[in-house]
């Protein structure tokens, strides 16, 4: 037997043909196609950190996910990064 595909990777993503060729002892042989489709089910893991905040001329501040970020991980690949919130004021004071 001769498979044309033996590992399959996060590169690998999405449908892929794979060939499956069958020889006997008398040098007969067949073949036959699938398509194997591989899926990224892994949820990715996300680590952050404590932070402070120093308020600008404006008693505004700003942060970003990188700011709290820690070392999120995925087997595959992180695409995006994204907070629910990112701005605060002082009426926000002791409330996180």
């Amino acid at each position: 037997m001769l498979l044309n595909l033996v590992v399959l990777s996060h590169e690998a993503l999405g449908g892929d043909v794979v060939n499956l060729t069958v020889t006997d002892s008398a040098g007969n042989s067949s073949g036959c196609s699938s398509v194997v489709t591989v899926v990224d089910i892994v949820l990715p893991i996300v680590l952050t950190t404590d932070g402070t905040m120093v308020f600008d001329t404006s008693a505004t501040a700003q942060i970003t996910a990188e700011d709290i970020n820690n070392g999120s991980w995925d087997n595959y690949d992180i695409s995006t990064l994204q907070l629910d919130i990112d701005s605060f004021t002082t009426d926000d004071l002791g409330r996180m």
